[in-house]
């Protein structure tokens, strides 16, 4: 701010000062040179400010990683918690047309440092245990590992809590 105050002033006042020269100059012969002179002295007269204030800019690059490295992590979560909503979902119709199961299904999953998703445990509430673990296990295959309750114990829990 201090410096386009200062081109200002310095544009207000060589204009002052090059009309006041261009009615002194003694005769029209001289119009080329006055007129190369005063548009050198104006030019220097702007850029001089501008080049200080230039100089003092110093942005400041470690906010530009922060500000990324918190979106990065925003979006993360969002992909992770999407994600993990559309698993359960698949999983859950899975169940039901494959087996005609109906069943709760619960995912825990992360992002690895290579930036892919994984599901670390399914947890399964549902009628027919046995037969869901059965169908899950050929799904998923083994790595994940698999919490299947039969849907009355949970009833129970709740009721005993």
């Amino acid at each position: 701010m201090d410096t386009m105050r200062a081109v200002v002033l310095v544009t207000c006042i060589i204009s002052l000062l090059c009309g006041v020269l261009d009615a002194l100059k003694p005769n029209e012969k001289f119009d080329r040179q006055m007129g190369l002179l005063l548009s050198s002295v104006f030019l220097i007269s702007i850029l001089l400010p501008l080049g200080k204030g230039v100089a003092a800019f110093s942005p400041r690059w470690d906010m530009e990683t922060s500000v990324s490295d918190t979106m990065s992590t925003a979006v993360d979560s969002q992909v992770l918690a999407q994600t993990k909503q559309n698993v359960e979902t698949a999983l859950t119709e899975y169940l039901w047309t494959q087996g005609g199961i109906q069943a709760s299904v619960e995912a825990k999953m992360h992002i690895t440092a290579e930036d892919c998703i994984e599901i670390e445990q399914v947890t399964v509430s549902c009628t027919a245990p046995e037969s869901a673990r059965q169908l899950l296990a050929a799904y998923l295959g083994e790595e994940v590992r698999l919490d299947v309750e039969e849907t009355d114990r949970i009833a129970e829990k709740t009721a005993a809590e």
